[in-house]
């Protein structure tokens, strides 16, 4: 889990990666080029066994991030958890 906190931290996540290609502008781009590429970089120092340490939080706090959007759609709905 702290390595999934260390990339979160080195490499946050920008509002505009988020946004359609075609509402970047070329410095948005090169900016998000760069991160990508240092992202790469620093990855790549990390053995396989990390590698796949850190998927595996990934993938857990996916399906806990899809668990609990589900739980709240039940729960406005009024319908039961079962």
């Amino acid at each position: 889990m702290y390595r999934f906190m260390l990339v979160s931290q080195v490499f946050p996540c920008h509002e505009n990666e988020n946004e359609d290609d075609e509402d970047l502008d070329e410095d948005d781009e090169e900016e998000i080029n760069q991160t990508k590429q240092g992202l790469k970089r620093f990855l790549d120092e990390f053995f396989t066994e990390e590698l796949l340490e850190l998927q595996s939080v990934v993938a857990f706090l996916h399906d806990l991030s899809e668990w609990t959007a589900r739980a709240e759609s039940i729960a406005l709905d009024g319908s039961s958890l079962q």
